[in-house]
């Protein structure tokens, strides 16, 4: 049937490193379908990823629920933990022998998301220059 969608089933390998979505109309071999990797490393990344509203987010909280100078302690210590785990992931990836295609890719899309936002957050509170920041 063209169009049709259908049903799948996850298959999780042993010791939570790998899970892959298979087709229930093509074979589960290796080679059908590459398995996206779930690891430590990963799971740290995109915990670098989800801490980017936070650090964001801070900055729109009331004044009366913080202090200028709070906002920016805060913000800064988020910023301080996620720069913590960039450096854990890469170290854990490569001392468990756990890197893979997929974290190569997304670890530097979580830095320059996590850069980005904090140069936007910067120009947003008139701290440093537009010419700066598209540098």
């Amino acid at each position: 049937m063209r169009g049709a969608i259908l049903p799948q089933r996850i298959a999780i390998i042993p010791q939570f490193a790998h899970v892959r979505v298979v087709s229930s109309h093509t074979p589960a071999t290796a080679s059908s379908n590459a398995a996206m990797p779930i690891n430590l490393p990963i799971l740290l990344t995109w915990l670098r990823i989800v801490l980017i509203p936070l650090v964001v987010g801070v900055f729109y909280l009331p004044d009366a629920w913080m202090t200028g100078a709070e906002k920016n302690a805060t913000a800064t210590v988020i910023f301080v933990v996620a720069a913590i785990t960039d450096w854990l992931d890469g170290w854990l990836a490569r001392r468990w022998n756990q890197t893979s295609p997929f974290g190569a890719f997304l670890d530097p899309v979580a830095d320059k998301l996590m850069v980005t936002a904090a140069l936007l957050i910067l120009l947003w509170l008139s701290r440093i220059n537009v010419l700066i920041a598209l540098v």
